[in-house]
């Protein structure tokens, strides 16, 4: 695997309780950089969160409500 040296960096991951965003994440924190990881599915993103070190932020993500065609 090629190896960035992010040292000393902080990352930000949407997406990064599973699939290609904590692929993402893996590479990352392989590379020395700090992660903050985001996701809208809070318990997956826990459990991604706990399991890890350097990683200085996780938040989980709302999706707004849909509106109507009206807008309202």
């Amino acid at each position: 695997m090629n190896r960035i040296d992010l040292t000393g960096r902080k990352a930000v991951v949407t997406g990064a309780a599973r699939g290609i965003g904590f692929a993402v994440t893996e590479r990352f924190l392989a590379s020395g950089a700090e992660v903050s990881l985001w996701d809208a599915d809070g318990p997956a993103l826990d459990a991604a969160a706990t399991s890890r070190d350097r990683i200085f932020f996780h938040q989980g993500v709302r999706r707004p409500p849909r509106r109507g065609a009206d807008g309202e």
